[in-house]
């Protein structure tokens, strides 16, 4: 059983190990966001390429996984899962909303390249995935398996008007489990709900988030320091700030401007994650995981191998008692026949 619990442990630091691999092979920065249904991961992802892109309202929106990868092209266009050929970019509507009848499998992955020259942030380098939300199938685990073994960062998009849930901090457990070091933002999204609180109710509300988000991430996932969750915590209104960056805020809720400063603010803090200082930090904090790793390894096949030396010391002392035992029984049963035959 011993033997048996140190082969599992094994094998999960080897899957870890494999997710570094990835991370480290590719050319570019991979970022995920992810959150329960409806909570505005495609209206943030709009937000930041400065267009509606993506499909986005209320009710269950995105069906499938969906990557945007910025191009030297001057047409966006799109890439199906069961077909090479590049589709009109508007197609991703038809093909991502849950509410279309021609939307794809939950797992499927539509990859849409659009041109760089139309947002900054994807001319670096830099894929975003979006997801459906995680309270809509069962298999989290195969998502994370397939779409997030080697993403850079996570980006959580969290309803203000609710705490952090259970199927949250579910996910962020499994990622936890399967990569190693997870980066994560957190983005507290429809703030704008709160305009019409009082300023202190509305900072309580806020506190409360925000502790409840600090302990999670700190106290239960151990990811960070208190001080670093703090500065990753951001309560935002995607809506609104697409709103501005497409020219129509007319209609904004009261406290708009510093929702809105404090989007910018998620964005600056987000591109430096991503900047080339930062890649040289993930990469060294990688590599000390790799080396963490690999020194349990070799703790587990110490004792994987002093087991293995103990097991066979008591099995060769069984035998030899074994052995003498039926040697005394020869020589008993040989006694005996001699006995009768005088």
């Amino acid at each position: 059983a011993v033997v048996s619990t140190q082969s599992t442990g094994s094998q999960n630091m080897l899957r870890q190990i494999d997710s570094i691999v990835q991370i480290i092979d590719r050319d570019h920065m991979k970022v995920a966001f992810f959150g329960r249904t409806s909570n505005g991961k495609s209206t943030v992802i709009n937000s930041m390429l400065r267009d509606q892109i993506l499909p986005s309202g209320i009710g269950h929106t995105t069906n499938c996984f969906l990557s945007i990868t910025g191009v030297d092209v001057q047409e966006p266009y799109l890439l199906r899962p069961d077909s090479p050929d590049k589709k009109n970019a508007q197609t991703i509507k038809r093909l991502s909303n849950s509410l279309s009848k021609e939307c794809l499998d939950p797992n499927a992955i539509v990859r849409l390249y659009w041109p760089k020259t139309k947002c900054a942030l994807i001319r670096d380098e830099v894929v975003l995935v979006d997801s459906p939300g995680i309270d809509m199938s069962p298999d989290v685990d195969g998502w994370i398996d397939t779409h997030c073994q080697d993403a850079d960062v996570f980006v959580l998009v969290a309803n203000s008007e609710s705490t952090l849930m259970h199927s949250e901090k579910s996910f962020f457990k499994r990622v936890n489990a399967k990569l190693s070091q997870p980066n994560i933002f957190i983005l507290n999204n429809r703030w704008d709900c709160s305009a019409g609180e009082d300023t202190g109710t509305r900072d309580e509300v806020r506190s409360q988030h925000q502790d409840r988000t600090i302990e999670f991430i700190v106290d239960e996932l151990g990811l960070m320091t208190r001080k670093e969750t703090s500065e990753r915590i951001f309560f935002i209104s995607a809506k609104e700030a697409l709103k501005i960056r497409m020219g129509q805020a007319s209609d904004l809720a009261q406290g708009w401007e510093e929702r809105y400063k404090e989007f910018e603010e998620f964005e600056v803090k987000f591109e430096h994650c991503l900047s080339a200082s930062a890649i040289n930090t993930k990469f060294h904090s990688h590599a000390l995981r790799g080396r963490d790793i690999a020194n349990s390894l070799n703790e587990s096949l110490t004792k994987i191998e002093q087991l293995s030396f103990n097991y066979r010391k008591k099995c060769e002392e069984e035998k030899k008692i074994k052995e003498s035992q039926l040697n005394f029984v020869l020589e008993e049963s040989a006694a005996i026949k001699k006995f009768f035959k005088q």
